[in-house]
């Protein structure tokens, strides 16, 4: 067998896994603001998209945007040197709804921190997860730049299941995190 039939079966493998878990976008490399425009753009113009509603159309593109600008601003890489953000985007599709599911790597001790922001946010209602916003928002020299977890809360307000989070250590400076976010499809 030629080493291009062997690529080709191996292409196909993918493209059947994919299928298999209803995988409708994917995306690895370098994650910069000019990517987010663009997978937001491909999202919206993928034909499943325009069954839904404008409610969950903006949902999920408010989940997508806010998962990579994340990646964007919080992550890092494992060669410290260089500006490069790379993570993985995987979007799926159910017949009750769509997971943006986004993976990157982080230094490890920003972990412990992140998960105490997820388990508190992970733990309030629509009402107080609305209040908490507009609490960071009001008081962004106390949350940071960023508005520390603004984003965090946004996903959590556009997920009708809260956040999903695990992640793996890599080595003692680094982990890889993953994190999966829910939106309801219209019905």
């Amino acid at each position: 067998m030629a080493i291009e039939e062997v690529d080709l079966l191996k292409v196909s493998g993918y493209f059947e896994k994919l299928e298999e878990h209803n995988i409708i976008f994917m995306f690895k490399g370098d994650f910069n603001q000019d990517l987010i425009n663009a997978v937001v753009v491909l999202v919206e113009g993928i034909p499943h998209m325009t069954d839904e509603n404008i409610l969950v159309r903006s949902r999920l593109s408010g989940a997508i945007i806010e998962c990579m600008q994340n990646v964007c601003r919080h992550g890092g890489n494992l060669n410290d040197t260089d500006n490069l953000r790379p993570g993985i985007i995987l979007i799926s599709r159910t017949n009750k709804e769509y997971h943006v599911s986004i993976g990157n790597i982080v230094e490890t001790k920003k972990v412990e921190r992140l998960e105490e922001h997820l388990d508190r946010i992970k733990g309030m209602d629509r009402k107080e997860l609305k209040s908490f916003q507009r609490e960071v928002l009001m008081k962004s020299e106390l949350y940071g730049k960023h508005g520390a977890d603004l984003g965090l809360i946004n996903m959590a307000r556009k997920s009708h299941e809260g956040l999903g989070f695990s992640y793996k250590k890599i080595n003692e400076m680094h982990s890889f995190i993953s994190m999966n976010v829910m939106v309801k499809r219209s019905q």
